[in-house]
């Protein structure tokens, strides 16, 4: 069997299947349009507020959230390595056509268990 690149048909032509013209939108595409310009609805509210006036000189947020730099930049840098490993692991089962997905995702996670 030939090797074919990556990316490449696989003989399944997924335009043959969508229709040339849509008479209304699908449902998808309706919940796309609300998420895209259901904030704008709301900007009219957001601007018409008034500003709050700072009570004190000096913010306590920065002794309060010292001890926890630390930590948060180790959770952060963990957290963008097994985002990137997830996302190889779902790379590789989609070029493979490997079904479910989730299983090759979970199966990573639950090695960390």
């Amino acid at each position: 069997m030939p090797s074919t690149p990556v990316g490449a048909n696989h003989g399944d032509d997924c335009r043959a299947r969508r229709p040339a013209s849509r008479s209304r939108p699908r449902t998808a595409d309706r919940i796309g349009l609300a998420t895209a310009f259901g904030p704008l609805a709301v900007l009219p509210l957001v601007l018409g507020l008034r500003s709050v006036a700072r009570c004190a000189a000096r913010s306590l947020h920065l002794p309060l959230s010292w001890p926890q730099w630390h930590p948060g930049i180790g959770l952060t840098l963990s957290s963008l390595g097994f985002g990137a490993i997830t996302t190889f692991v779902t790379l590789l089962f989609a070029i493979n056509g490997w079904m479910p997905v989730w299983l090759g995702i979970s199966a990573f996670a639950g090695a960390f268990w």
